[in-house]
Formats: structure tokens, sequence, C-alpha cells
């Protein structure tokens, strides 16, 4: 029940789960989320995995399968393996993608427990490659939290005047 205490001190509650369900206390997270978010790769291996997790935790647990947001981290536009093949694969449609990164810069951050995120908001600092993946995160950001969306858009126009046409170009 310490998720029920976590959810009335706190307007968001983040639980990760790593990619094993066979834990008895993920189940018990995924079960009383509001969101989960399935955060896969673009490779064939991959996708099979997920899409065996998803069919279990929807009939086993019960878990409605309109709760489940599907993220593709790494995405290569290179890749033989789409956007619209994940989605098809998976049943879902793809609510985030987070570009992949070759620089191994945002990889390296997390395994030193740094942020990636604060160290990069200054657009003009950031490598194409860099900013492609702080806007898929920002991009996941907001639709956990839209309101972010506002602030994102004015870190753009702070920065460049607008000219990448706000948020995602919207």
């Amino acid at each position: 029940d310490l998720l029920r205490m976590a959810r009335g001190m706190y307007e968001f509650v983040v639980v990760d789960c790593g990619s094993s369900i066979n834990i008895g206390a993920h189940i018990g997270a995924l079960s009383a989320a509001d969101v989960v978010v399935f955060i896969v790769t673009d490779d064939v291996a991959t996708l099979a995995d997920n899409k065996q997790t998803m069919e279990l935790l929807a009939v086993k647990y019960g878990i409605a399968r309109d709760r489940f947001k599907l993220v593709v981290n790494q995405y290569s536009s290179g890749s033989n393996v789409d956007l619209k093949d994940v989605a098809r694969v998976l049943g879902l449609p793809v609510w985030a993608t987070v570009p992949q990164e070759q620089s191994s810069t945002l990889k390296n951050c997390g395994n030193d427990g740094k942020s990636f995120m604060l160290k990069r908001l200054d657009i003009r600092k950031n490598s194409p490659e860099i900013e492609g993946a702080m806007r898929g995160l920002f991009e996941l950001a907001e639709g956990l939290f839209p309101p972010l969306g506002a602030i994102i858009a004015s870190r753009d126009e702070k920065i460049d005047g607008g000219k990448k046409g706000g948020w995602l170009g919207r």
C-alpha cells in the first residue's frame, strides 16, 4: 500500500518496473497504475517479447489495454522496422519516440546518475542528434503532463525565436 500512500502525497508517482513482470510487486504496481508506459525498441525480438507481455498483462492480470502507452526508444529512421510496423505488431499507436543517440551521451548520463535534460536545455548548444533525443523525452513528458507543452514551446521561443515552430512544429 506504499503506492496508495504515495498517491496521497504526490501528484505523480512513477514506478520503474524494468522488464520483468515475474515479481509480484511489479504486477501490483502495474495493476494500480493509471498509465502503463511500454518502452520498446524497434527490433523484432523485443517486439515479440513485448507483445506477449502485453497480452499476459491484459488477459491474466486484467490490465485494460487502453492504459498502455507505447514509447519507441532508440528509434532510427533507417531501421527496417518502421513506426507503423511497431504499432501494428503491438496493436497500439506509438505515443512517443526517442530517437537513437549515437554519441551515447544519454546512456552515459544515466550510468553516471547525472541529468541528461538539465545540462542540455539550451538548443544552441545541442547537436541535432542530442536535440532529437531531448525532443523525444519532452514528447514523453508532455504526454504524461500536457501543461509541459507550453513550457517546452516557451523554451523554443526564448532560445531560437520560435524558428523551430514551437514544440514539434505545433
